[in-house]
């Protein structure tokens, strides 16, 4: 349990760090504008 526990939290953290590195690179903080941008709306 503890290292199924220990994997939900890594996970969690890389997509965080992805989601800020997508929204550097994008150049748009807000996270629906950053969708916007994803999905071409």
């Amino acid at each position: 349990f503890i290292i199924m526990l220990l994997a939900v939290a890594i996970l969690s953290l890389y997509s965080v760090h992805l989601l800020l590195k997508t929204s550097k690179e994008g150049g748009s903080l807000i996270y629906e504008k950053l969708g916007e941008k994803a999905f071409g709306w």
